[in-house]
């Protein structure tokens, strides 16, 4: 944690990450992939980018686009993921501020909830 990051995989990557310069590590980075990743397991789209961000000129131009991307990310998700609970988690991952993003903590006591209700403990 800490290390100063400046690049990933774009389509998991958190986006102060992509519109940062060389922003520091944090656990909320890791949050946001993971939330991708599991948009990218359940989403009917597999494209996560309009086209337009590939055909930006300048790198101000396409930071704007994922700035306004992400923004409306919530939106995004709800209309390719069916199943609400997956949907409205993946939702609490990506949000655009990392202030906002569930914690490890909070997500883990959320799986485990959520796992002990289908189990029938609660």
């Amino acid at each position: 944690m800490g290390d100063t990051v400046d690049r990933g995989t774009i389509d998991f990557c958190a986006p102060e990450v992509l519109v940062g310069n060389g922003v520091k590590a944090h656990p909320s980075m890791d949050i946001f992939s993971l939330g991708r990743i599991i948009h990218w397991l359940t989403g009917k789209n597999l494209t996560f980018w309009p086209d337009e961000i590939n055909e930006c000129k300048s790198d101000n131009e396409r930071n704007d686009m994922i700035v306004e991307f992400y923004e409306n990310i919530g939106d995004v998700v709800k209309s390719d993921v069916d199943h609400v609970p997956t949907r409205n988690l993946i939702i609490k991952l990506v949000k655009f501020n990392p202030s906002e993003r569930l914690s490890i903590d909070e997500l883990i006591v959320r799986l485990l909830l959520t796992l002990r209700c289908q189990d029938g403990l609660l």
